[in-house]
């Protein structure tokens, strides 16, 4: 374990020297800020395009870092000629490709975490602004606030203070309550993609050079976005069925891990496609490591 940490918080060091990594971050940061602005051209269901185009900045951003972090990996050990010291050390190679996964994987969590906590705060601004008197949400919350605050000083509700930064803040807190379960589930849900796709780069790196394997991410995530489709696609055409089967099955079907549509068509979450998105992913990062301590185990790094 010791050594997991020290190549993880390594792995850590090395992704926040890139610029990119802070460029990228601040890119997202800023575009969440401007979420509730974006929202207020939408006719309908500001909230639930707020929603979407949060969880698709944090995957587009979590993954675009990964792939600038993990693209070379392996490969700068190899070509620095640091990975020799390195093994030389009490690490096996297996631990080195876990450590360097477990890296990006935890600082990509942490910006998953911090974007979506001003997700959450933009939410509660939309609800505040959305028309005079704020969103239905907030309405409610607003008027169960001041209803509670006049029964506990037992006083008439028109002489509640209600413009009052402490009141609205405590309107605020209470919005951000309603909506937490709906973003932390999307929230969990969008990191998947970064997830899956950390442990292909990390164990691609073990074999191709940092272009090939950045290109290898970008193929694999276009296609596991059209999971669908090619499979419709195989089945309305002559190729056998077993063809697409074998075709995809190293393809991870990360449609299931966009839930926007949850948001827009107003429906219960689908925690079943939680759980189901859970073991599929968690399949294809074990496959995709222990391929990748495969490829580094056979290769010669003397």
């Amino acid at each position: 374990m010791r050594a997991l940490r020290a190549i993880a918080g390594i792995t850590i060091q090395e992704t926040l020297k890139q610029p990119t990594t802070w460029v990228l971050a601040v890119v997202a940061a800023v575009l969440m800020l401007l979420l509730p602005v974006l929202s207020l051209f939408a006719m309908a269901h500001g909230a639930a395009l707020l929603k979407e185009m949060g969880l698709q900045t944090i995957a587009l951003a979590t993954i675009a870092i990964t792939l600038f972090g993990a693209a070379n990996v392996v490969t700068r050990e190899l070509e620095q000629r640091t990975l020799l010291t390195l093994l030389a050390k009490p690490v096996t190679r297996a631990q080195l490709i876990a450590g360097k996964y477990l890296g990006l994987v935890l600082l990509n969590l942490a910006l998953g975490l911090l974007l979506g906590t001003l997700m959450l705060g933009a939410l509660v601004v939309y609800h505040a602004t959305e028309r005079p008197g704020g969103s239905p949400v907030w309405e409610s919350e607003f008027l169960a606030l001041e209803r509670e605050t006049a029964e506990e000083f037992g006083v008439a509700r028109d002489e509640v203070e209600t413009d009052t930064f402490g009141f609205l803040l405590t309107v605020g807190l209470r919005v951000a309550w309603v909506e937490l379960g709906a973003v932390a589930f999307g929230i969990y849900m969008a990191l998947w993609q970064m997830i899956i796709l950390a442990a292909l780069l990390v164990a691609g790196s073990a074999l191709l050079a940092p272009a090939a394997n950045a290109v290898l991410a970008v193929v694999v995530f276009l296609a596991g976005h059209m999971h669908d489709t090619i499979s419709l696609a195989f089945a309305e055409g002559e190729a056998p069925a077993w063809l697409a089967a074998v075709l995809l099955a190293p393809i991870p079907n990360l449609r299931l891990y966009d839930i926007g549509e949850v948001f827009t068509r107003e429906i219960p979450l689908p925690l079943e496609l939680a759980a189901w998105g859970t073991l599929l992913g968690a399949l294809y990062v074990t496959v995709y490591l222990a391929a990748g301590c495969a490829i580094l185990a056979r290769r010669d790094i003397g």
